[in-house]
């Protein structure tokens, strides 16, 4: 069964998005990094986001995504000959937060 059709997926992420609701609500949202493509034919790709709740709890949600094939072999391609642009850059690394003035409801 691929991963995408397996129900226990669907439940806990629904578990999750629950949780996150008792909790208040989230005050922000912080991307984590991105991991490098995975798979040959059928590229995936994992987004490590962090959703930090109004009452201080933090849940890590890890997804994986598919990539288009030519998004992920022209990414692969550009590491394999040193393409300055896409060797400079480790997508792991990559950090971006965006949360709820204080204060706000």
């Amino acid at each position: 069964m691929r991963w995408y059709l397996n129900p226990f997926f669907v439940r806990d992420a629904a578990r999750e998005l629950c949780e996150l609701r008792r909790g208040g609500g989230p005050r922000a949202v912080q991307l984590e990094g991105i991991s490098k493509p995975r798979g040959w034919i059928f590229p995936t790709s994992a987004p490590a986001v962090r959703v930090i709740a109004a009452d201080g709890r933090n849940s890590l949600y890890e997804p994986e995504m598919p990539l288009p094939l030519p998004l992920a072999w022209g990414y692969r391609i550009a590491r394999a000959v040193g393409a300055p642009v896409v060797s400079d850059v480790d997508p792991e690394q990559i950090e971006l937060r965006v949360g709820w003035p204080p204060g706000r409801d």
